[in-house]
């Protein structure tokens, strides 16, 4: 779950680059995005499959 919101934190940052990030979410965001770097990840199905 810690994948998915890190990812809505991501694309956030993308769709509105002109609102302020706390600091612990840029701390989360930064996180993610060496994640994605290392190639973790979560796929579609499997985010539907936990969502239920």
């Amino acid at each position: 779950m810690d994948l998915v919101r890190l990812e809505i934190l991501r694309l956030r940052a993308m769709l509105l680059p002109e609102e302020e990030l706390t600091g612990e979410e840029a701390k989360e965001l930064e996180a993610a995005r060496k994640e994605i770097a290392e190639g973790s990840g979560v796929t579609l199905e499997d985010l539907m499959k936990e969502q239920g």
